[in-house]
């Protein structure tokens, strides 16, 4: 069934990812399975990420609807859709600005704990863990290594980008790779100034789908408040 927009805004991101574990299911753990692990999960990152960007596209679309400015923004000056970290970080200043959120884009300490944890009680006893285990002691990791996080939301006396800023950024350049299959083409050899970025450790499918979690709760989250303000509005 075809959601209407605000159903759609609302709908929680991670729907793929339990629709993943369940495709899979109880499979044996055998060596053959890895290029179906390997297709499911690069897969179903690109379908989170494109259904980001159309989540983020309604968003503007449902803003424009209340508000003369943003409609004017919209019409004028649309875009096609992205999930770059500039598109984003633009979409939310139409939050801010109407005083619907208070909070800057990356310093929802709050929301990385609960993306972090949706990921591990999503992944913690499925078997496509197995065959990335590296990966989820790394994910795992990723917790204590950033106290909690805090130092993944923005430091304002830290002149170097944000964690939080980079693993998205590294996301979408991820997702561009295996968008446009460059890995066919070209060998899939890391640079040497990505291998002596402390921040490679965190290169794993789970880090990515929790910072694409975590912007989408951030979104729907400021999508609510947003409906919850404007309630009083006759159309």
């Amino acid at each position: 069934m075809l959601l209407n927009n605000s159903d759609f805004i609302n709908t929680s991101i991670t729907k793929y990812l339990e629709e993943m574990i369940i495709s899979f299911g109880h499979r044996t753990i055998v060596f053959e399975m890895q290029p179906l692990v390997s297709y499911l999960l690069s897969t179903t990152l690109l379908q989170m990420t494109g259904f980001l960007e159309k989540k983020l596209d309604l968003i503007m679309w449902e803003l424009g609807s209340y508000d003369f400015d943003i409609r004017y923004d919209v019409t004028r000056n649309h875009k096609v859709l992205s999930s770059s970290y500039d598109s984003i970080s633009e979409i939310y200043k139409y939050f801010k600005d109407k005083k619907n959120v208070a909070i800057e884009l990356l310093d929802h300490h709050d929301k990385a704990l609960e993306a972090y944890k949706i990921i591990y009680d999503i992944f913690e006893n499925t078997k496509i863990k197995n065959y990335v285990g590296q990966d989820f002691i790394y994910y795992k990791m990723l917790k204590q290594e950033t106290k909690d996080f805090q130092l993944l939301v923005k430091n304002k006396k830290d002149k170097q980008m944000p964690v939080l800023k980079y693993l998205y950024k590294e996301t979408i350049f991820f997702r561009n790779r295996i968008a446009h299959n460059i890995s066919s083409i070209q060998p899939e050899i890391p640079s040497v100034n990505h291998l002596k970025n402390k921040n490679m450790f965190y290169d794993n499918y789970f880090t990515r789908y929790m910072i694409l979690t975590y912007f989408d709760l951030v979104f729907m989250d400021s999508y609510k408040k947003f409906k919850k303000n404007i309630a009083h509005i006759e159309l």
